[in-house]
């Protein structure tokens, strides 16, 4: 959702198909899909790297369910986790505790630049 009224306008400006799914099933169904194919390319001895950057409690208990099926150990240098600092960090102490790599990210930049990426987050 942090894109999401911004690439509506874009998709509007432009004359293209709105790019954001018309719900937040919809969305969750995609990350889920997104996910578990990454994470069955791993699980088949690639060299992909992925961090799930997510808040989504239940996006990140399916890709532990998925790691899980696929024999992809929590400390895989091939899966990580990251959260913004200061938001979901119950989620992120629980995966470091866990065993699983787990990131917390703050922004960087000027007040001008970094308020207004926090903002949509917030969406």
């Amino acid at each position: 959702g942090a894109y999401m009224e911004s690439e509506r306008r874009n998709a509007r400006k432009f004359q293209i198909e709105d790019p954001i799914w018309s719900s937040i099933n919809e969305t969750h169904i995609c990350y889920e899909v997104v996910s578990d194919l990454l994470l069955d390319d791993i699980s088949k001895g690639s060299k992909t790297e992925v961090m799930f950057a997510t808040h989504n409690k239940i996006s990140i208990e399916h890709v532990i369910e998925k790691m899980e099926e696929g024999n992809i150990s929590r400390d895989s240098k091939n899966v990580s986790f990251a959260q913004l600092l200061g938001m979901g960090d119950h989620l992120s102490f629980a995966l470091g505790k866990g065993g699983y790599r787990a990131y917390k990210y703050l922004p960087f930049g000027g007040v001008e630049q970094v308020v207004p990426y926090l903002l949509r987050r917030v969406q």
